[in-house]
């Protein structure tokens, strides 16, 4: 049995649950289910008639159509809230022009009836949400998305915040927030009527990001780069409200005068360039005069991995570029150094390499710091924090990022300072690592390491001996080769007297060489199973030579306590379990009640029926439905079975999946 069987063949409950889930979203799937209404309107300013809606929510999709006002409704299983909602496609009005934004939405996570507008507010909101939980831009992270979202429950929570900065951030912007509670997710909407305060709103939005539309922007390119600018930076930041005027300039200084003279590049509100922890492109600012508009300090997100020629020569890379949204745009890095360090650019034409490191930029027009190194005015600096690998075939793996300050001229002008820009900001060009650091504090990973902390040594028949290190962090090795670690990303559980360490790609794929799995016998490594090979069998090794642990009845019931919890669920109802606000605990001793029902850790450690599964704290991804991708406590006995999904990060409770015999049921907050 593989170890990704070993998990799945040990929880038929989720099983079950992730079949049925993909089976079918007709209403015959869910005939005793209470069931929810979601209602809203899409809109820009003006209503989006004929759009298409796109809904999903927890273990359930559902489409529908915008009418003339912009209304929709759909109506689905409660349990399946809440839902995330997109809108894209139709017309602006009845038989107006094209619809060509894509906006999305969320709706609420309990009720009968619930309300979700699709509008740029939630948009923005959400976006900004779905980044801090995800690192995901809306459209990637709805795209992984089949029937369940990854991390939904994560941005649900964080959305209340989503929504309270963007009226922070409006607000600071000069526009004129609705009061008295205004909600952009449920407060009423009449689109295209004369005094609705939403709509009012709205279309005030959206002059403010058409007055700031770069040259050669599109309506969608200008709106995507004023979202980016609020979702995805570390200081977000929104278009001004036509007529606010400048935001406020830099502090003067105490003192009297006008200071020592002005400064070269414009004065304006100075917009945060850093990049996410998972974002690659170039984000900076242009001052200066670009296609004959006047810029001060104008925002530019130029999105994706772009492309590395690594070139011959040793230590630097040929040309590093970033596309930009328009064609013929772009940014880039000519004989960029592949180490980090503090470089000067910009230097003399003519000057061969690795001398003459370059940084260009297009729009519409090409600038370039080629000959600029000494000249009056000019400067330009170059910082590289982090540099990939270049590998003995000429690729380059990995990804090269810092950050530029530099002044440009004119491509086929004299070095002048009048045709002259000024640009600043960060990179990061090449495919980003997918995998993430441990989780700091108390994880399931790190239970289970100091759990069965120790080396272990066993004969693997022709294989000879092999030596197995289980670290009390969770992380673990196989004759000095990382199982799971901070740079390999894979899965770190328990089942009864298994212990099991399992490197992985992503979810869905298979495990990987050196994955493994121990098994106990009184506290005495019995034997092992390791997979040595990707695609074959796992070999079993059933020589013990050395290794003991004093986990199971020592540590299972005290791990356990310390996800000690007393909280209220909202439970869907069964024979032996009411529906409605039922309490749940984990109690100090780690016994678990929830209702009426409860298993006591003698029960559950006599049959040895207990798994812990933790794949967050070394896995970046949350995409597949299944029990082995979560992190999740799994107890039962006497014909009842729990399962609780955690928060990763919080430990919270994100629901609880429950056994009766033939009962089954799913408890969320």
């Amino acid at each position: 049995m593989t170890l990704e069987r070993l998990f799945r063949h040990g929880l038929p409950l989720l099983a079950l649950t992730a079949v049925a889930a993909c089976s079918s979203n007709h209403d015959d799937d869910f005939p005793a289910m209470p069931r929810s209404t979601i209602t809203g309107v899409a809109a820009v300013g003006l209503p989006i008639s004929g759009g298409a809606v796109a809904a999903t929510c927890n273990a359930y999709t559902d489409n529908t159509t915008t009418a003339a006002n912009g209304s929709w409704t759909l109506t689905l299983p409660t349990s399946a809230l809440p839902c995330v909602a997109r809108v894209n496609g139709g017309t602006l009005g009845a038989g107006g022009p094209a619809n060509l934004l894509t906006l999305y939405s969320m709706s609420g996570v309990t009720g009968a009836t619930t309300t979700a507008n699709i509008t740029p507010l939630t948009d923005f909101a959400l976006a900004r949400a779905v980044f801090l939980s995800t690192g995901a831009d809306m459209a990637t992270w709805f795209g992984n998305g089949t029937t369940t979202l990854p991390r939904l429950s994560d941005v649900a929570t964080g959305l209340p915040a989503g929504r309270d900065l963007l009226k922070t951030v409006l607000d600071n912007a000069g526009y004129a927030y609705p009061q008295g509670g205004f909600d952009p997710f449920f407060s009423s909407i009449a689109p295209g009527v004369a005094g609705d305060i939403y709509d009012q709103f709205l279309e005030t939005f959206a002059q403010g990001i058409a007055a700031a539309t770069g040259e050669g922007l599109t309506a969608p390119q200008a709106y995507q780069a004023a979202l980016d600018g609020f979702s995805r930076a570390s200081q977000p930041t929104v278009p001004r409200a036509p007529g606010a005027g400048p935001g406020p300039g830099p502090d003067p200084g105490p003192g009297p005068g006008p200071g020592p003279g002005p400064d070269p590049d414009p004065v304006g509100e100075t917009p945060d360039t850093a990049l996410g922890a998972n974002e690659t492109g170039v984000r900076f600012e242009t001052s200066g005069t670009v296609q004959g508009a006047a810029q001060s300090h104008a925002l530019r997100f130029f999105p994706g991995p772009g492309t590395i020629s690594a070139g011959t020569l040793a230590g630097f890379l040929d040309e590093v570029t970033a596309n930009g949204p328009t064609p013929n745009s772009y940014v880039n890095f000519r004989n960029l150094p592949d180490a980090p360090g503090t470089y000067d650019c910009g230097d003399a034409l003519g000057v061969t390499r690795p001398r003459n490191i370059e940084i260009g930029f297009a729009a519409g027009h090409g600038y370039n710091t080629a000959g600029t190194l000494g000249a009056t005015g000019f400067h330009c600096t170059l910082v590289v924090t982090k540099a990939g690998l270049r590998t003995p075939g000429g690729t380059y793996e990995g990804a090269v990022e810092g950050s530029f300050d530099a002044r440009l001229y004119k491509t086929g002008q004299a070095v002048n300072l009048p045709d002259s820009i000024a640009v600043t900001g960060h990179f990061r060009i090449g495919e980003v690592s997918t995998t993430v650091p441990p989780v700091s504090g108390t994880t399931l990973a790190s239970l289970i390491g100091a759990g069965y902390q120790g080396t272990y040594v066993v004969g693997c028949g022709d294989r000879g001996q092999q030596t197995i290190v289980v670290n009390a962090d969770g992380t673990s090795s196989v004759n000095g080769v990382a199982v799971v670690d901070g740079t390999h990303p894979g899965i770190v559980g328990t089942r009864g007297n298994v212990v099991s360490f399992e490197r992985r790609a992503d979810d869905l794929g298979s495990a990987l060489p050196p994955s493994y799995s121990l098994i106990f016998n009184n506290g005495s490594v019995s034997s092992a199973s390791i997979l040595f090979t990707a695609g074959a069998a796992p070999v079993t090794c059933s020589t013990a030579v050395s290794g003991s642990t004093t986990t199971t009845k020592d540590f299972v019931d005290d791990a356990m306590a310390l996800f000690a919890r007393s909280e209220t669920l909202n439970c869907p109802g069964t024979a032996s379990l009411p529906a409605g606000p039922t309490l749940f605990t984990i109690a100090s001793d780690g016994g678990l009640t929830l209702g009426s029902l409860s298993i006591t850790p003698a029960q559950y450690l006599a049959s040895q029926n207990f798994t812990f599964t933790d794949a967050h704290t070394f896995l970046l991804h949350d995409s597949a439905p299944f029990f082995y991708s979560k992190s999740a406590l799994r107890v039962s006995a006497n014909g009842y079975t729990y399962v609780v999904a955690l928060d990763p990060v919080t430990q919270a409770t994100v629901s609880l999946d429950y056994v009766i015999g033939l009962e089954r049921g799913t408890c969320a907050p």
